[in-house]
């Protein structure tokens, strides 16, 4: 579950302070918002921080999109709330900012948390929702951490099986063209997510490399295809983008 899932970072200190939940229900983030303000760092769901959580009378849980709700004036409550964050917590270390649906609040609101989240205070973690990354400005997406909310994991599950079936038969067919392009469907995408759970899924097939191979195979498959002097003009580009794409 994206709970657990979130507790897991949490305990090895890894949780980053912006999060994107794509395809989350407004329950579903508050659940990832109580990983932060429990007082037991695991969501317990008992502790004072959870219950008020749940009640969504945690002082320090902030619902930028229901305030906006209530807002008479909405812009000026928006740049309060943004400007409240100078404040230090009330009950616990952290403050957390909720954007729900932030891929359809109004360009204003989305550049003002852009600056938001350049330099937020340390204390202040931010959970966006988005019904697809690809649906917030290239800009947002940059600046936070994708995770996928239960029902868009076990989707994008059965999308990454399939595809490393398609790679793992082009692989064995010794067909260059066939890897290149399929990594190709997945890096115009940008979705590194998905890019990972391919390779995750192709290291658990090829249990004959060794540990540093595993977490290159497909990586240095395409580097070395962009690397090819002599290679077909139209595969290497696909290589070279592919490449770039996924930042590899």
């Amino acid at each position: 579950m994206l709970t657990d899932r979130l507790v897991a970072l949490n305990r090895e200190n890894r949780l980053p302070s912006s999060l994107l939940i794509t395809a989350a229900s407004k329950e579903q983030a508050i659940e990832a918002a109580k990983v932060f303000l429990c007082e037991h760092g695991t969501a317990c769901g008992e502790c004072l921080s959870c219950h008020k959580a749940t009640g969504r009378i945690h002082p320090d849980l902030i619902d930028i999109a229901a305030m906006l709700t209530a807002a008479k004036k909405p812009p000026e409550a928006f740049r309060e709330a943004i400007n409240r964050a100078v404040f230090l917590p009330n009950d616990g270390e952290l403050k957390v900012y909720l954007f729900l649906g932030a891929d359809e609040l109004k360009p204003l609101y989305q550049n003002a948390l852009l600056k938001f989240l350049e330099e937020p205070p340390s204390y202040v973690r931010i959970i966006v929702t988005a019904e697809s990354k690809d649906k917030l400005p290239a800009t947002l997406q940059s600046r936070l951490t994708e995770v996928r909310s239960d029902n868009e994991e076990q989707r994008q599950s059965g999308k990454a099986e399939e595809t490393a079936a398609a790679i793992m038969n082009a692989i064995k067919d010794n067909s260059e063209y066939r890897v290149a392009s399929l990594f190709y469907k997945v890096a115009i995408d940008r979705d590194r997510l998905l890019y990972k759970d391919i390779l995750d899924i192709l290291i658990e097939q090829t249990p004959e490399l060794d540990d540093t191979d595993k977490r290159v195979l497909l990586t240095e498959r395409l580097l070395k295809l962009r690397a090819d002097g002599e290679l077909n003009p139209q595969l290497k580009l696909c290589a070279a983008e592919s490449a770039a794409l996924l930042h590899i």
